[in-house]
């Protein structure tokens, strides 16, 4: 089959060729067009009408004008132009001038029209009938919205070539699903799903991951979905295996096949070729011709789990092909670009696209995807900003959901802390539903730090790459861009790497700081609780035993807390010193950029896709190699130098950044450790005391009551003892000895009073006996007075 009917795929032409065969359809030509516009002008009235234009054009809708000079493109059905309303507002052009061409346009502006208002569908502002005349055949026109760009150009962009973003593609999904609800609605089938046939706007910045929005396009292959269609209509590689199996062997007569399709089945089939296209900037299955395409899509049925293929050669039949069929769109096989989270979630979802297409399932994926909550996670030693979304709960990506350790790229025994500006927790504990929305920085808890080696390529490979060689120029430039894009966005992750890793470090150790003087401060309030309850027990020598057995428990405990309080005290100021010492060391963490003003301007003008035609291209090439080649040198020299500056000590350090990053977050996870311990036990230390100090606290307001004594003066007094070294043990001592006179004195009353009755012999002994134990009685009670004064 010739190049020229592949490129022909696009073909409406087969369902004008089908009406053309039938007379009895007249609705055809410009004559139709302009007796369809004539009925509409009566039925609609005087308001309705066509009004002819400043530049004598017949119009409908509202009036404009073609910039002739500003071709968008050209294609089958003729040429898309920029044009100018009457309002001044830049527009989309499409003209044609042949008699297919203007009844397919006709049939388009139709289905536009239906579809007025639809989000997701190129909006339609009007058509023109330009009539002959001099050696000019008739032309037919409509506009449309102005799009920035095809999806098929934005892909050409050296930024893009390897896949879009994948926040760009979660938008692209979703307005697909749009669209194709739209489609559904209206019951029209595009039939010609494909990147060139999809525009780029600006778009909405609420509720989008990205600023672009996508819209369909090109409905000259569509038609009204009327139960099962016959027309062979489509683009090569994105042809539905039901359609292409009528291509094997070349066109069908009439572009008629047996069995008919339903337009759903194809619009999804070549919706997921196109999606699969934007991710890796290749197509799913090889197209080299019909037979090579037509056994890769029907043998994929044989693999349920695959999402495309790889053509690996001709079996020794020479009839049959061989493929390797990739059952995941994985990092290693087609793109290194995406997280592994949406590597999964995107293959679900060309999975169910190609083995089971439905419009809802579509809208579900949107809508999953769209919501997804989506954190970052840095990784110094590994260079990268890794991306997870915990989607593991919803049930249309089955149990096989990766973790955030495989996305890290960790063992599932391993463990690491997830350190952000705000909190410090485990991996293992991470509830992603409640993380916050900020950046959380990966520390392992190992004893070492394996740094792996550099995959970047070097200037001089990258030179010994871009030898010309004159029948692949185009190629070699093209990896000379992107390579030099690869570099400027590698040298970019890195700064924004260091940049967050040391605001991360330093508000973390500033939040420890802050935490530390608190606890300081915390700590003298139970510190001051045991030196008031120690003081306190002075009030309670003359209470009853057990009164004094609870304020001796007081007193103790009161000692004991005071004792470890302030060996937390001191602990804590070592601690102060510490975060103080790597406060300093974390404001050094900054990188010296080389900036590069304008390069990625200047790489895109040396780029292919500045070109317009490929004799300009072929001139440009040589011409400017070896400037295109010291920019994107320029590239990779700011890429290493960035990357030196990390893994190699620099300006005479002993450590390189990197290890200083890990000492240091290793160094705070045992100061937050230390300082949870030191903060768990003082709270003990508080807890201990409150139960027998309020009890003593009872005991002394009983005892005040008793004894008819203001407490706030009892207070007062143990406020001023308590500055009196010793002055507890020595108010106990002379509390003893008082009790002891006190007992005393109580026997020789007793003694005296027996004495009376006795003989008088027996009195004149006892006599003197009792002066004598007054006389010593009175000596000791004279000791006694002698320490209540130095009390």
């Amino acid at each position: 089959m010739s190049n020229y009917i592949l490129k022909k795929l696009v073909f409406p032409q087969a369902e004008l060729y089908n009406q053309q065969q039938n007379p009895s359809n007249p609705e055809i030509g410009v004559d139709a067009v302009e007796r369809r516009q004539n009925n509409q002008n009566q039925n609609r009235g005087s308001e309705g009408k066509m009004s002819t234009s400043v530049y004598g054009r017949l119009m409908e809708g509202e009036p404009y004008k073609i910039l002739h000079n500003q071709i968008i493109g050209t294609g089958a059905f003729g040429v898309v132009s920029k044009g100018r309303t009457k309002s001044g507002a830049l527009i989309a052009v499409k003209s044609c001038s042949k008699r297919n061409e203007i009844a397919a346009a006709q049939l388009e502006v139709e289905i536009l029209k239906k579809c007025k208002g639809a989000l997701n569908i190129v909006q339609y502002i009007g058509n023109c009938i330009h009539p002959a005349y001099n050696d000019h055949p008739e032309m037919y026109s409509f506009a449309m919205e102005l799009a920035i760009c095809s999806l098929e150009d934005f892909l050409r962009k050296p930024e893009n070539r390897k896949g879009l973003p994948y926040n760009i593609i979660i938008d692209l999904v979703a307005d697909c699903s749009s669209a194709m609800q739209t489609l559904q609605e209206k019951n029209i089938a595009h039939r010609d799903i494909k990147q060139l046939n999809i525009l780029v706007f600006s778009g909405p910045a609420k509720n989008r991951r990205s600023k672009f929005l996508f819209k369909f396009c090109d409905f000259g292959g569509a038609k009204e979905a009327q139960g099962n269609m016959k027309t062979l209509v489509g683009s090569p590689g994105y042809l539905h295996p039901h359609l292409a199996v009528n291509l094997r062997m070349g066109p069908p007569k009439n572009w008629t096949i047996k069995n008919g399709y339903t337009g759903m089945d194809v619009d999804l089939w070549s919706l997921g070729c196109t999606l699969f296209y934007t991710a890796c900037g290749e197509p799913p299955f090889p197209n080299t011709d019909g037979e090579v395409y037509y056994q890769a899509v029907v043998k994929l049925q044989q693999y349920p789990e695959a999402i495309c293929c790889r053509f690996k050669g001709t079996q020794p039949n020479r009839t049959t092909f061989q493929y390797d069929y990739v059952y995941e769109y994985n990092n290693e096989v087609l793109n290194k670009r995406y997280p592994r989270w949406f590597v999964y979630a995107f293959s679900c979802l060309l999975r169910s696209l190609f083995h089971a297409p439905s419009i809802e399932a579509l809208a579900k994926y949107a809508q999953i995807l769209q919501k997804a909550k989506v954190h970052q996670f840095i990784s110094v030693k590994d260079f990268e900003i890794f991306e997870y979304a915990d989607l593991k709960m919803e049930p249309i990506f089955g149990n096989r959901y990766p973790t955030l350790k495989e996305c890290l790229g960790m063992k599932p025994t391993e463990e690491c802390q997830l350190i952000s500006e705000s909190e410090i927790l485990p991996i293992s504990s991470a509830d992603f539903s409640r993380l916050r929305s900020e950046p959380y920085l990966i520390h392992p808890l190992t004893q070492t730090v394996d740094i792996p080696q550099l995959s970047w390529k070097t200037a001089a490979s990258v030179k010994a790459d871009a030898q010309i060689v004159q029948e692949r120029q185009v190629r070699v430039r093209r990896n000379l861009i992107s390579e030099g894009f690869g570099a400027l966005d590698d040298g970019d992750k890195l700064t924004q790497i260091i940049e967050h890793t040391s605001k991360i470090l330093q508000r973390q150790l500033e939040k420890a700081r802050s935490d530390l003087l608190v606890c300081t401060s915390v700590i003298a309030v139970p510190d001051r609780f045991a030196n008031y309850a120690e003081s306190l027990s002075v009030a309670i020598y003359f209470a009853t035993e057990q009164e004094r057995q609870i304020v001796e428990e007081c007193r103790q405990k009161a000692k004991q807390s005071h004792e470890e309080l302030t060996r937390h005290a001191e602990m804590l100021n070592t601690l102060l010193e510490k975060v103080d010492e790597l406060l300093r060391a974390v404001r050094l963490i900054q990188l010296e950029d080389v900036d590069i003003p304008g390069i990625r301007e200047l790489l895109a003008d040396y780029s292919t896709t500045s070109v317009k035609t490929e004799q300009e291209l072929l001139e440009m090439l040589p011409e400017t190699h070896a400037y295109t080649v010291s920019l994107v040198d320029l590239c990779i020299d700011r890429r290493m130098n960035l990357a030196q500056q990390i893994r190699q000590p620099q300006n005479g350090a002993q450590v390189s950044m990197l290890l200083n990053i890990y000492a240091i977050m290793s160094n705070l996870h045992c100061i937050v450790f230390q300082f949870e311990q030191c903060q768990k036990h003082v709270n003990d230390c508080a807890v201990i005391l409150e139960r027998p100090f309020q009890e003593m606290k009872n005991i002394v307001g009983k005892f005040a009551a008793t004894n008819g004594l203001d407490t706030n003066k009892i207070s007062k007094s143990v406020k001023i003892i308590a500055n009196y070294e010793g002055v507890v043990e020595d108010t106990r001592k002379n509390y003893e000895l008082a009790m002891d006179l006190a007992r005393r004195i109580e026997s020789m009353k007793m003694k005296r009073k027996d004495s009376m009755t006795s003989s008088r012999s027996v009195r004149s002994t006892s006599s003197v006996n009792t002066i004598t134990s007054q006389s010593t009685l009175t000596n000791e009670l004279e000791t006694l007075n002698k320490s209540q004064n130095q009390l």
